[in-house]
């Protein structure tokens, strides 16, 4: 079994907050809306050699006339008119022309440079776009709701009325999780 590295920046409670009530004022169930908000910015199959479990304190402002809502899913940066984004998770993505993009990709190669080609065996090292493991391509996006979440297939009026009502969000914390997997019950 193999432990997971992730890495991730956290929204700050209040900006949080003020998501959780605008995603509940326009319809959306408070069930649906996830709590933690973050952009994970770097994730490895493996330990990554002397990197511990941490916290640490940042400032990386996203301004939110440069995000998009979309769904979670494979091709939902385009509407695709077989995701329904009620029945999947739905997040904002970064464009790339967002002013967080350099702190993030920063942020990001901080974790990827202590790849080893000894941990990663045949595969190309992970950059500030690419990744080693998981999706091909790294698309800096944070999960707002679970899926049955009600929204309409045309995410455009949602993300319009966020981006008129918020300028920036703020992200505060960027934290290292280090997980062992969890070892098969024995019945």
């Amino acid at each position: 079994m193999i432990a997971h590295t992730y890495v991730a920046l956290y929204i700050c409670h209040d900006d949080e907050e003020d998501i959780r009530e605008f995603l509940v004022g326009q319809g959306i169930p408070r069930r649906t809306v996830r709590r933690n908000l973050h952009l994970t910015v770097y994730h490895a199959d493996f330990p990554l050699p002397g990197l511990l479990a941490m916290e640490e304190r940042i400032d990386i402002k996203v301004n939110v006339n440069e995000t998009r809502f979309m769904p979670m899913a494979l091709g939902g940066e385009t509407p695709r008119p077989h995701i329904d984004p009620a029945t999947k998770k739905v997040g904002i993505r970064l464009t790339n022309r967002n002013e967080a993009i350099p702190a993030i990709k920063e942020a990001r190669l901080r974790f990827a440079q202590l790849e080893t080609p000894a941990l990663l065996g045949d595969r190309p090292c992970s950059t500030h776009n690419r990744n080693a493991f998981g999706p091909r391509c790294f698309r800096p996006h944070v999960t707002l709701l679970y899926p049955g979440s009600q929204v309409d297939r045309d995410l455009t009026p949602l993300g319009e009325a966020f981006r008129s009502e918020h300028q920036y969000l703020n992200f505060d914390r960027l934290v290292v999780r280090v997980e062992e997997p969890q070892k098969p019950k024995r019945f």
